[in-house]
Order: C-alpha cells, then sequence, then structure tokens
C-alpha cells in the first residue's frame, strides 16, 4: 500500500475575501528537501474563506497523478 504525505498551508485576506493555499505532496518522505522545492504548489483563490482553501489543497494534492512516482 502507498502512503501519501500532504502538507497544506493557507492565508485569507477576510476583507477582500482573497486568498492563497499551497500544498506538498510526496510519497516517500527519504526524497532530498532540495528536489521538493520545484513540487510546491500555489493557488490564488477569489471569493473564498480560509477552511475552503484546506479543504480545496488537500483534495488536489491527493488528486495528483505523479505523487508516486518520486
Amino acid at each position: 500500500m502507498n502512503h501519501l504525505q500532504i502538507f497544506t498551508d493557507g492565508s485569507v485576506n477576510t476583507q477582500l475575501k482573497v486568498g492563497y493555499g499551497a500544498y506538498l505532496a510526496i510519497a516517500n518522505l527519504a526524497t532530498p528537501i532540495e528536489s521538493l522545492k520545484d513540487t510546491v504548489k500555489v493557488k490564488r483563490f477569489e471569493q473564498t474563506k480560509l477552511d475552503q482553501i484546506g479543504i480545496t489543497n488537500v483534495v488536489v494534492g491527493a488528486e495528483r497523478s505523479d505523487c508516486f512516482e518520486q
């Protein structure tokens, strides 16, 4: 069974309802940190809340088809 580690973070300007979410999904925790820098994904959200960013980050990270190729 393959295991996927998903690390997420997000921030929202509640007045503007604009935020950013980021995630890193890796299958092998022994992967060198230098090679992970380019795999962090960042997305801008509009008309959103912080909990929506967090949920979206986890779902999108889990759906990544290339995570298990690392």
